[in-house]
């Protein structure tokens, strides 16, 4: 006779145990598929130009194809004729559900800095003079001023080169709702 209660007693344990965490447990709430969005650089203007640093103004429009909101963690790397001229991240941004929002920027192009890259690492360059020849045209390019590296016929004798700014973008976009979701990874080459 204890023995049975005992087991009653037990099961009906067991059996509210059960219960409560079953109440617990739900079905897992499907996360809505991201489209990606979409990155423009609408422009690129000169901020300051100086004989030792430009400043850059880089603008993107963001647009959200999706129909909620949407955090985003930017990063971009500027380019001209192929060479980086700048690269930044930006603070993470909300774009809201089929919105847009403009982001802006600012990048700094050292000269001097640049040149210092180039000796370290670019070894397809000879001497410093093959490097001034082939930066001062870029620097020309985005309104640098005369270096004071170079006198005023070397600077005078140096063509600018085309300003066709364009940029490599990465974001991780994620849902800003408060609904779970994966974070969605976009790459994106932008003129």
């Amino acid at each position: 006779m204890k023995l049975t209660r005992f087991c009653i007693g037990l099961c009906a344990l067991i059996l509210l145990v059960s219960l409560v965490i079953g109440c617990g447990i739900t079905k897992e709430k499907e996360s809505p598929s991201l489209k990606p969005i979409n990155v423009d650089l609408t422009d690129c203007s000169i901020g300051f130009a100086g004989t030792e640093v430009v400043y850059l103004l880089p603008m993107f429009k963001v647009s959200n194809p999706n129909e909620h909101f949407v955090s985003v963690d930017l990063s971009y790397t500027l380019y001209l004729q192929d060479e980086v001229i700048g690269a930044s991240q930006v603070p993470t941004f909300y774009v809201p559900g089929y919105g847009e929002v403009i982001i802006r920027d600012a990048d700094a192009v050292v000269y001097a800095g640049w040149f210092a890259a180039f000796i370290m690492g670019r070894p397809e360059f000879k001497s410093a003079g093959e490097i001034i020849a082939y930066i001062t045209p870029l620097w020309k390019a985005i309104s640098g001023r005369q270096p004071a590296m170079l006198n005023k016929e070397q600077w005078d004798a140096i063509k600018a080169a085309t300003p066709d700014i364009k940029a490599h973008v990465d974001a991780v976009m994620s849902l800003a709702s408060g609904e779970e979701g994966r974070p969605e990874y976009v790459r994106l080459d932008i003129k």
